[in-house]
Formats: structure tokens, C-alpha cells, sequence
């Protein structure tokens, strides 16, 4: 009854904050959710775990493990195939449903951040950082498709949420310790670093924070993460093993994937990658990303290249980098204070204790990100998006620290010009898909987020399906050959989602040889703005029957020359899975 009325209290004393927190998670939902199914990203990973939740519901072939670390035989935990299946099972398999629990999660990590930030900041302060994470385009991008490291920010919040809940003060709660331990091993599952970051951050804080544990805890949290690894240790022992024979192999073999570039020169790439996306996390500004490279010479001395694109963005990326680095140092700034002021009282052990946890959070993930700096990608960075805001959020606080109302004014017009901005990239965004099937392109658009030089819908994708089924009713059989991001995709969609059977297979295009398709009639899905869309190889014994344009897909029917019995066997290298 008391915490009732503690939380009336504070709902009646912040009524205007909690209406801000309100609307933001409704304006989140919606930027996640407007033309959702129509605008989906859906291809060439989203389309394999499409394939595995199918086999799951329909074929009763429950996988042991999850996706695959990409650069690595290594193979993460299956439990977002099992996020996949839940809503799966109920209204059915298709790419939209699949994506309904990274877009929940994506929806459900702005109240989260208000929750965690409030164990740093005031309650404004903390709607601030809530109303970023519903607006960033960043967000709004990874939360509305299906992808295992799409929901890393909810789960790695949780887990540290949980971690400085259960450790606070003298006080342990066990129930936040569990909570701890369950989100924690969901993030473990989702991403190869998050597997690494996440036990030795967690790790790192009890040791220095000397946490300690009821061994009835220590037990039940052993329970719990076995039994949220539990298909991993069945898995490894029918393999005996081979799963995690490949993660020792991985672990020593990634950072000494790259070595060209010695750890100064990671050390430059990554603080430049992470200043990027730092900027872009806040305001969706995506006019950098052209970094200042590196050279050595034989003699081993380093010197700094900046080719014309490099030139051109220079501002850009000079603004982010002196942004980010201008709020990490007030941040470590920050932690300094509180490290020399931990032992005057048990509040300020609290503090200290709390900015402890994000400064091994963005240690541990820096240590991983300048060991891959020269590998990375966009989707990195949503292991540390929780961190980098709080590290904002240092910044709107000593705004309002050392300037009372006139700073707390400047931190709210500082806001609202990055959510601005935010939707105005958004409207942008999402004016791009929305002209994808008539290929007109409105603005000029850099593509940081997602690293893509064009935009393909499900709905573009389900147009093509409709074009072969159309054509293929009365069909003994034909191949679909595409290329990589989208043979796999058309297959599913035609095959499974459309029911033609005589789909027999598909090809990647970059594998593509005249022999698979000897005597057979296929289609060839391709890029419009492709240079060789269709070539000699592909036209050898073959003749081109129809070409239609989706927008930013074309599609060739291709059939064979007259003379010969049509094929029915599968050929090598051609995929049902």
C-alpha cells in the first residue's frame, strides 16, 4: 500500500512529466509502426530466420541454436527464434508478425530509459532522454524490422537496470538480481559482442563494487541461466562441444582478424566510428561518416589520408568527433568527482557506483569495437545506445547545474531542436520508401544507419511474388535466381507465403552458372539501377519472355530455347532453405 501511494505521489508532484513520457511512447509506437508491414525490411537474414521459426511451427524442427555471428561459424543462443515463434503461433508465419517483438521491445526501451535514467538524473532530465529514444531515427530504423540485434537496447538496459536495482546500498533485492541474470542472458544470445560485454561488465562492477550475493541468489541465478541456456547445452552435448570449440577460436581469432592496422590506428578509426554514431543516435545526421584514414609506411610511420570524399564531410565528422568527445570528457569529468566524494556518504557511494557501471559499459564495448573498428558495423552500436544516452544525459544536468532554469531552458530547446531534427529525417525516410515501387528518389539521402545504397520493401517484394504466381499457374517448375540480399526473400514470399510449389529453389546470383539452369525456366531478380542486370551467361540457351519494373527491383522471366526436355531435378547450389 505504501509503494501505492509513493507512486501517486510522484505521479501527482510530475503530472506534466509523465504526460511528455506518455505521448512520447505514443509517437514512438507510431514512427515504429506507420506502414509497418508495406515498408518492412525483409531479406536475406530476415527471410533464413523466417525459414527456421516455419520449420519450428510447421515441421516441429525446434532449433538448439540461434543465427550465426556473420564472420564466423560461431552460432549465438535460439531464443529470438523463440521470440519469433510466440506470435507466430498464434496469428501465423509471415515477415510482419516476425517482427512484432523487436518492434514491442523497440517501443517498450523508451519508458526503460526514463526508469534508468532516473537512477541518475531528475525526472526532467530523464523525459528528455525518453523522448530521444522514441524520436531517433537511429531507433525508429533498427525497432521496425526483424534482425537478433535490433532488440540489444531493451535487453541491455534491463540487465543493468536489474544489476543497480538489486546492488543498492547496503540492500540487495533478489528479485532484481534474477531479472538481472534473465536479461542479461537474453542479450548474450543476441549479439557475438554482447556475449562478451555483458559478463564481464556485470562481472567487472561486482568485484569493484565487492557486490555481495546469498548463495541462495548465486544458486537461483545459476538455475536461471542455465535453464535460459539450456538448449545451447543440448546442443553441445549431441555436437560434443563444437559450438563452443568455435567460440575459443572465434574469441582469439577476431582480433587478430585485421592485421594490417596496429592499435593506434584502430584506436583512431573507432573513436571516429563512435563519434559518428553517436551524432547519429542523437540527431540522425548522417552528412559524416567519411573518416580521416591511416597509412603506414615501411618504415612503419604513420601519416593521415583524406581522399575527396573525406573533404567534403570533413566539418561534419570534425563536429561529431569534438561532440562526442567533449561529452565523454564531461561524463569521466563527472566520474572523477563522484570517485573522490564515494566515501563521504552512502549516497554518494550510490553515484559513484552508478556512473562506475556505464564507464565499464563503454569500456568493455570500446575494448571489442577498436578490436573490429575496421569491421564494423552500424548495428555495433546498438550494444552501447543506452550508455551513450546517459552520457547525454550528464550534459543536460550540469546545464541545469550550472545555470538553474536558464540552463534546464537550454537543455529543453537543445532537445527538442535534436527531436526536430529526428522527425524531419524521419518524414525523409520514410518519403524514400513510400517512392521505392515508382523509383523516384526526393531527396538526397546518406544512408548511415543501415549502410544501404537503395531501399526494397516486403510490399515491392510481395508485388513480385504476385507477378510469378500470376504467370506460373499452369507451370511444371522454375527456378528463382536473385541477387544475395534477395533470392532467399522472393523464395520465401513465392513458395511458402504464396503456396507455388513449383518454385523449386533459388540461386544467388553471385553463384550463378548457365548449367543450373540448362534447359529450365527461371526468373532473375534484380536491382534497377544494377549496370548488368541481365548477361551472356544468363541468356545461354535461353531467351528473355517478360520484363517487368518494380521500382527499385526489376524482374526477367527467362525461359529456354525450344528444343530439349525441361529439367525437374534441383540443381547443385540451388537453395530451398
Amino acid at each position: 500500500m505504501s509503494k501505492v501511494k509513493g507512486f501517486s505521489k510522484e505521479l501527482g508532484d510530475h503530472k506534466l512529466i509523465y504526460i511528455f513520457l506518455f505521448l512520447s511512447i505514443i509517437v514512438g509506437a507510431f514512427l515504429r509502426l506507420y506502414h509497418h508491414s508495406d515498408w518492412l525490411h525483409f531479406e536475406l537474414d530476415q527471410a533464413r530466420d523466417l525459414f527456421v521459426v516455419y520449420d519450428m511451427l510447421n515441421n516441429h524442427v525446434v532449433p538448439l541454436l540461434g543465427p550465426y555471428a556473420r564472420g564466423s561459424d560461431l552460432y549465438l543462443g535460439p531464443i529470438f527464434y523463440y521470440f519469433q515463434a510466440l506470435p507466430a503461433f498464434v496469428f501465423g508465419v509471415a515477415p510482419n508478425v516476425a517482427a512484432w517483438p523487436d518492434l514491442l521491445f523497440s517501443v517498450l526501451f523508451i519508458p526503460l530509459v526514463y526508469l534508468f535514467a532516473r537512477l541518475y538524473f531528475s525526472c526532467s532530465v530523464s523525459v528528455m532522454l525518453a523522448v530521444l529514444a522514441a524520436t531517433s531515427l537511429f531507433l525508429v530504423t533498427y525497432g521496425r524490422f526483424a534482425w537478433n540485434p535490433n532488440a540489444l537496447p531493451f535487453w541491455m538496459t534491463l540487465a543493468m537496470y536489474g544489476l543497480l536495482r538489486a546492488h543498492s546500498g547496503k540492500t540487495f533485492s533478489r528479485g532484481w538480481f534474477l531479472t538481472m541474470i534473465g536479461a542479461g542472458i537474453v542479450a548474450m544470445q543476441l549479439h557475438f559482442i554482447a556475449f562478451l560485454v555483458v559478463p564481464l561488465t556485470i562481472g567487472t562492477y561486482m568485484l569493484i563494487a565487492r557486490m555481495r550475493i546469498p548463495w541462495r541468489s548465486v544458486l537461483l541465478g545459476v538455475v536461471l541461466a542455465s535453464l535460459l541456456y539450456l538448449p545451447v547445452l543440448i546442443s553441445e552435448y549431441q555436437t560434443h562441444g563444437a559450438n563452443a570449440r568455435v567460440l575459443v577460436a572465434t574469441i582469439f581469432a577476431k582480433g587478430d582478424k585485421d592485421n594490417k592496422h596496429n592499435l593506434a590506428e584502430k584506436v583512431f578509426r573507432g573513436v571516429q566510428e563512435t563519434a559518428t554514431y553517436n551524432g547519429v543516435l542523437l540527431s540522425s545526421d548522417q552528412s559524416g561518416g567519411d573518416p580521416v584514414r591511416t597509412k603506414r609506411d615501411k618504415g612503419g610511420h604513420l601519416s593521415l589520408l583524406c581522399d575527396a570524399d573525406c573533404k567534403d564531410r570533413f566539418p561534419q565528422q570534425l563536429i561529431a568527433v569534438s561532440v562526442f568527445l567533449l561529452i565523454l570528457g564531461l561524463f569521466i569529468g563527472q566520474f572523477i568527482i563522484s570517485y573522490h566524494k564515494r566515501v563521504t556518504t552512502t549516497e554518494n557511494m550510490l553515484v559513484y557506483q552508478r556512473q562506475l557501471l556505464i564507464l565499464l559499459w563503454l569500456s568493455w564495448s570500446g575494448v571489442f569495437l577498436v578490436l573490429l573498428a575496421y569491421q564494423i558495423s552500424p548495428r555495433f552500436y546498438l550494444l552501447i545506445v543506452p550508455a551513450l544516452l546517459i552520457m547525454f544525459g550528464f550534459v543536460l544536468r550540469i546545464l541545469v547545474q550550472k545555470w538553474s532554469a536558464v540552463g534546464k531552458w537550454i537543455g529543453i530547446v537543445l532537445v527538442s531542436l535534436l527531436v526536430l531534427w529526428n522527425l524531419i529525417n524521419t518524414h525523409q525516410y520514410f518519403q524514400i520508401l513510400n517512392s521505392v515501387e515508382e523509383n523516384i528518389v526526393q531527396y538526397e539521402w546518406r544512408d548511415l544507419i543501415m549502410n544501404r545504397g537503395d531501399y526494397i520493401t516486403l510490399g515491392q517484394l510481395r508485388s513480385v511474388a504476385d507477378q510469378i504466381t500470376e504467370d506460373e499457374k499452369n507451370s511444371v517448375s522454375f527456378l528463382i535466381v536473385g541477387d544475395n540480399r534477395y533470392a532467399r526473400a522472393l523464395y520465401y514470399l513465392t513458395n511458402i507465403e504464396k503456396n507455388v510449389k513449383n518454385a523449386q529453389c533459388y540461386i544467388k546470383r553471385s553463384s550463378f552458372t548457365s548449367e543450373q539452369v540448362a534447359q529450365r525456366e527461371y526468373y532473375v531478380l534484380v536491382r534497377t539501377q544494377s549496370k548488368t542486370q541481365i548477361n551472356e551467361e544468363m541468356l545461354r540457351g535461353h531467351t528473355i519472355a517478360d520484363k517487368k519494373n518494380f521500382g527499385t527491383l526489376t524482374l526477367y522471366k527467362v525461359i529456354p530455347n525450344k528444343g530439349g526436355n525441361i529439367s525437374l531435378e534441383q540443381p547443385e547450389n540451388c537453395f530451398v532453405r
